[in-house]
């Protein structure tokens, strides 16, 4: 018998990379230049960090409206990233059991989440994509483009700062490989210094 497949997501990664309506396009941006504007006036001296904290604001139209249900996303995920059999939130070395969330993906760096209502309706859809081979970037792309399809969508990426149509796979991995990219390049940065 296989173990079980178990991922875990940190609480403050909760919705940081998430797919919205496609109706909320314009509040996202207008959000994300307002987040980048905040950043830029709260830098601190020396550039470490913060003097202040950007609450972000509710989208105008949620996710929940859509009225997408857990057994219909399950379908449409499983043909590109496999489920995880438990899924666990917390902090620090705090962890919990999540019972109406789940997860799919390659490894816990390449997964997309959902949770739902009693009734089975989907009320969020969030990921954690950190994986830069090329097939993790594929199943994810793919993976949000099935979602896209399906339903009007746009990905968005608070952290990184850009959204897009969710049923575009190719710009979608684009985006993907710039900022894992990015990112490994600010690590390997921050490991000379």
């Amino acid at each position: 018998m296989l173990p079980k497949r178990e991922i875990f997501f940190h609480e403050d990664d909760y919705c940081q990379q998430q797919l919205l309506p496609a109706e909320v396009a314009e509040y996202a941006e207008s959000e994300l230049k307002r987040i980048n504007d905040f950043s830029e006036e709260h830098r601190a001296p020396g550039g470490l960090g913060w003097t202040d904290v950007y609450a972000r604001k509710e989208a105008p139209i949620e996710l929940r409206t859509m009225e997408i249900s857990k057994a219909k996303i399950d379908l449409i995920l499983m043909e590109f990233l496999p489920r995880f059999d438990v899924v666990f939130t917390g902090y620090s070395s705090h962890r919990e059991l999540c019972k109406s969330i789940a997860a799919w993906g390659r490894s816990p760096q390449c997964a997309l989440f959902a949770n739902w209502n009693e009734a089975g309706v989907v009320q969020s859809i969030w990921a954690q994509f950190f994986e830069r081979d090329e097939e993790s970037i594929s199943a994810a792309a793919d993976a949000v483009a099935s979602m896209g399809k399906l339903h009007r969508l746009i990905y968005v990426d608070w952290a990184w700062g850009y959204t897009c149509d969710a049923s575009d796979a190719i710009s979608f991995a684009s985006k993907l490989r710039t900022k894992l990219a990015a990112i490994a390049h600010n690590f390997n940065e921050s490991r000379k210094a």
